[in-house]
């Protein structure tokens, strides 16, 4: 839902991994094969993220995440990446997904979901797309 302002949940320790879903309409693959993120995975005002230590008090894997999207990727970044770049970390839980939560900054200009990106590494990397 734009147009709510999330603020920073102190918290959320610095070494906590967000997770956030890569479809295969923001993967990228290199010359060697590899699966690269695009920065368009990480440019949305509301990035809709899982906090990893919600979902590790629930029992469930990192995995979890991407058990609904076949294909799909998933990265993580830690909150203190986020927040060196100026954006807030916070709880958004929802009945389907406890684990919900958000990276919110004003449009990610100036390089930011670049930036973002670069931080990110892959936690469960698009299997079905990886060349042999």
């Amino acid at each position: 839902m734009p147009g709510r302002v999330f603020e920073d949940d102190p918290n959320i320790p610095a070494d906590e991994r967000l997770l956030r879903r890569i479809p295969r309409t923001w993967i990228d693959w290199d010359e060697h094969g590899n699966a690269v993120i695009s920065s368009a995975a990480f440019k949305d005002e509301e990035l809709s993220i899982s906090l990893e230590s919600v979902m590790t008090r629930d029992g469930r894997p990192p995995e979890d995440a991407i058990r609904n999207y076949p294909g799909y990727g998933l990265a993580s970044i830690t909150a203190a990446h986020a927040r060196s770049l100026k954006q807030a970390v916070a709880p958004d839980p929802l009945p389907e997904e406890p684990a919900h939560g958000v990276v919110y900054g004003q449009k990610k200009r100036g390089g930011i979901g670049g930036k973002l990106r670069d931080g990110a590494l892959w936690v469960v990397r698009p299997v079905e797309l990886e060349l042999s």
